[in-house]
């Protein structure tokens, strides 16, 4: 009895020092978001948190703590690439690298880095702008 009555404490401390914010998107803008978040692995609220972290560039956003997916202790760092998508961009680096002279590598990895900036300028505003206008 006693732990059960700690845990109702821990939460009620726990909700105390929350905020609490409720956003209404529409049905299918909804639907994207549980989508893009099961996609990767995340409840819909550590998803949202961690683009708004990624958004606004707020600091704090190296874990989202979630009681959505269980237990803290099973927190997992923050991240926009699933543990899946991670093996898969690491298999297909991995054979890159191998493939490549050790005096170009530099090269290599500079031009990765324009490729990722450049994926990121082309598709980055259409996906929270589709975000934002379903927002407001």
């Amino acid at each position: 009895m006693a732990t059960k009555e700690a845990h109702s404490r821990a939460n009620i401390e726990y909700n105390r020092r929350q905020d609490n914010i409720m956003i209404r998107p529409s049905k299918e803008m909804g639907a994207i978001i549980r989508q893009s978040a099961a996609a990767e692995n995340m409840s819909v609220q550590g998803y949202v948190l961690q683009t708004l972290y990624a958004r606004t560039g707020a600091t704090g956003g190296g874990v989202v703590k979630n009681p959505e997916t269980g237990s803290l202790s099973l927190e997992q760092r923050s991240c926009l690439i699933s543990p899946d998508r991670e093996k898969i961009l690491r298999d297909i680096l991995q054979d890159i690298v191998l493939n490549t002279a050790p005096g170009e590598r530099n090269a290599l990895s500079e031009m990765l880095v324009q490729i990722i900036n450049e994926s990121i300028e082309q598709n980055a505003d259409s996906v929270y702008q589709t975000m934002t206008d379903s927002l407001l």
